[in-house]
């Protein structure tokens, strides 16, 4: 159906959009994997920001440099 077809490509831009994301942080220095699609896509990110090494402050200046490359809006808190 309609709806399936557009979930599908919902999850399909979401991990492509992580995959970028992840791409990004190491760009910019930080050292992430890719994320593991195994539990879907929704849970692939936790990992990843869960595990970057570095200064706090380098870190969450490169993960909102990040966002707003990959989303078009950076973190908010």
């Amino acid at each position: 159906t309609l709806a399936d077809e557009k979930n599908a490509e919902d999850e399909i831009e979401m991990q492509d959009k992580l995959l970028t994301f992840a791409q990004c942080l190491r760009d910019n220095g930080l050292e992430v994997h890719d994320p593991d699609f195994s539990e879907g896509s929704r849970l692939a990110m936790k990992p990843i920001v869960k595990y970057i090494k570095g200064s706090e402050s380098k870190v969450e200046e490169i993960t909102d440099l990040c966002l707003e490359q990959v989303y078009g809006t950076p973190n908010k808190k």
